[in-house]
């Protein structure tokens, strides 16, 4: 029996969320993304709720009080990717509930790069609305590495095979469980990563080592 998702008593409660998560699995959203923007939407409109707010009528003013709450330093402080997640969710919703006619204008903005230009409403804002911090990934030690590889020795063949095509491919998970035999050119040692696969549903084609 599959388990009903916390969120999901929140979400109920609002049928045009449902309706847009429901448009963006038609058009072959990942399920993954549904569940972040459900959960991203689901706690902006707890927020919206606790604080009285009507969620389809709060204004840009709202939404930066919403978004203080979740910066550095506060007590209901987030990540930086978490944050910049639940806004493309709610900005999203957002542009839903317009193109529908149930909103007059997105209460958040889009970021615009150049000096000259402005957002109608927002005319001051123009960078974006949270600075985005680009993190440099996490590379093992030396020891990390022998201690991992010293396990993979022990592992089966097939693990060992998704390893090493997962190292020499650089394949994302996904990517590595979706390989199917015909992907794999044998005689020049390459491999075709299909979009259906992808985060960004573009294929390309890899090599590996023999």
């Amino acid at each position: 029996m599959t388990s009903t998702p916390s969120y999901a008593v929140m979400l109920n409660r609002y049928p045009s969320v449902n309706e847009w998560l429901q448009l963006l699995g038609n058009l072959g959203r990942a399920p993954a993304t549904l569940d972040a923007y459900a959960r991203g939407l689901a706690h902006y409109l707890g927020h919206c709720e606790a604080s009285g707010l009507e969620a389809e009528s709060v204004t840009f003013e709202q939404v930066t009080l919403y978004i203080r709450r979740l910066l550095p330093g506060q007590e209901n402080a987030v990540a930086n990717s978490t944050l910049h997640q639940r806004l493309t969710a709610i900005r999203l919703w957002y542009d839903h509930l317009v193109f529908q006619g149930r909103c007059a204008q997105n209460p958040v903005p889009r970021g615009q790069h150049g000096r000259l230009c402005q957002i109608p409403g927002h005319s001051g804002f123009v960078r974006g609305l949270v600075p985005r911090l680009i993190k440099l990934p996490d590379i093992p030690t030396d020891e990390q590495w022998r201690y991992f590889l010293s396990i993979a020795t022990r592992s089966s063949i097939r693990d060992r095979l998704m390893l090493s095509l997962a190292y020499c491919g650089a394949l994302r998970r996904a990517e590595l469980v979706g390989l199917r035999i015909e992907d794999l050119d044998l005689a020049h040692r390459l491999i075709s990563v299909r979009a259906e696969t992808t985060k960004g549903r573009r294929s390309r084609v890899v090599c590996y080592s023999p």
